[in-house]
């Protein structure tokens, strides 16, 4: 896996447990590339027909990645505040949705398209993260998904809800 993380051209498809797809490219992974090695050695990694590597991550890894990543983005301060917050970093980012204590999180990237400023993957949110893990009702998901456009449009972000991987 260490020779294939230096190569600099290729995509990496990373799948989480639960089902995100993060797309990197190389040079983005070689920024990441010493958390990367360090944490890989339970991933299962695929070489596809195409020439791009699929990696299957463990749910506990992604796990403390989430821990990690609600801890830089104090989501404990977050979760009394309802509404929509964004926690970006760079070409990628989460917002939360904090609604009568509990929070989700949508993930998003920045668009490289000039129609869009973000794609958003709310096709992968499934559950509450916070306090506890909840599965999200389909009427929640729909309220959340209304209440999101209507926030989107106050900020005037230009979002893709749902884009198409490749």
């Amino acid at each position: 896996m260490k020779e294939h993380l230096a190569d600099l051209f290729q995509l990496v498809f990373i799948i989480c447990a639960t089902g995100l797809v993060l797309i990197f490219s190389r040079k983005k992974m070689k920024r990441r590339k010493l958390q990367a090695i360090k944490d890989c050695s339970e991933w299962i990694e695929t070489t596809m027909p195409d020439g791009s590597i699929e990696i299957q991550i463990p749910n506990e890894q992604y796990e403390r990645w989430a821990k990690e990543r609600h801890k830089k983005d104090r989501c404990d301060r977050l979760i009394k505040k309802d509404g929509f917050h964004d926690k970006g970093g760079g070409q990628d980012g989460h917002i939360y949705f904090v609604e009568n204590g509990q929070l989700c999180e949508i993930y998003y990237e920045r668009s490289g398209d000039r129609q869009y400023h973000i794609l958003l993957h709310f096709d992968t949110l499934t559950e509450w993260a916070l306090p506890t893990k909840k599965i999200m009702t389909t009427n929640e998901k729909d309220y959340t998904r209304e209440r999101l456009i209507l926030w989107l449009k106050q900020k005037n972000i230009k979002a893709d809800l749902n884009p198409k991987l490749l």
